[in-house]
């Protein structure tokens, strides 16, 4: 394979850096749903050219983080509440998958020790009032427990599934309910136990905890929703209000 010209090489990395850029103002929601995107104004304020910009919202369009409306440019996508039901499905499959692959192919026990370490960071944030820095923990509990398959593509496809997961819940306003922490210890005593079931071999008893800890997940996310649905009904009708249940933490 010829090697790239370093002219290429250079503007290969621009590109990447720019989509990268974009990408995270996007999920760190720094760039907000229904916000128009201005390829001019973004290459301006990144400092690059507009070609890496229009290729990197096209890239971001193809993500399903951005729309690009005819006659209109680009748009800061607003995902469908349906979408989630897909994510939670598509995650199931992988990790479920995954944690299969790894007692087929094995794994050494200092890749459980890693596993450990990340818990214990996990566990240390159970207190804090922010649900969105114990989730970025959470996940990167979850990519290294696929890692042990060696799977750098599985890893990846991953990967995407949870920058969906928290575009959807920065979307959908769950850091802002979901700070009581209660989900969090739950899934902290889901993970242990997982964990112990890595520690002993036990095929059988670690896939029924992943996939108890998965379902657990979903089902919780969903209650959020519900309640969120709840209060919308609510403010349409007239007469006395219920006050909405309070959502736990998802995983």
């Amino acid at each position: 394979m010829t090697a790239k010209r370093p002219l290429e090489a250079e503007r290969g990395f621009f590109i990447e850096e720019t989509y990268e850029r974009i990408r995270q103002d996007i999920l760190r929601h720094r760039l907000n749903p229904g916000v128009k995107l201005v390829p001019d104004h973004l290459a301006t304020s990144l400092k690059v050219s507009r070609t890496p910009v229009r290729q990197a919202l096209e890239r971001l369009c193809q993500e399903g983080f951005v729309q690009h409306i005819p006659a209109r440019g680009y748009f800061v996508a607003e995902p469908p509440r349906s979408e989630i039901r897909d994510l939670y499905d598509v995650r199931f499959a992988l990790e479920v998958r995954a944690l299969e692959l790894a007692f087929e192919r094995g794994f050494a026990p200092e890749a459980v020790d890693a596993l450990e370490v990340i818990h214990e960071r996990y566990k240390a944030l159970i207190e804090n009032p922010s649900a969105a820095s114990r989730s970025r923990i959470d996940q990167e509990f979850h990519l290294a427990l696929a890692g042990l398959t060696d799977n750098e593509l599985l890893v990846e496809m991953l990967r995407g599934i949870y920058d969906r997961l928290s575009f959807r819940r920065r979307s959908d306003g769950y850091w802002f309910w979901a700070d009581r922490g209660l989900r969090g210890a739950a899934g902290a005593r889901e993970h242990s136990a997982l964990l112990a079931s890595l520690r002993a071999g036990d095929r059988e008893t670690a896939l029924a905890a992943l996939r108890s800890h998965l379902a657990e997940a979903q089902a919780n996310y969903e209650q959020f929703i519900a309640s969120v649905a709840a209060e919308e009904n609510d403010r349409l009708l007239p007469g006395p209000r219920a006050a909405a249940p309070h959502p736990q933490e998802t995983q």
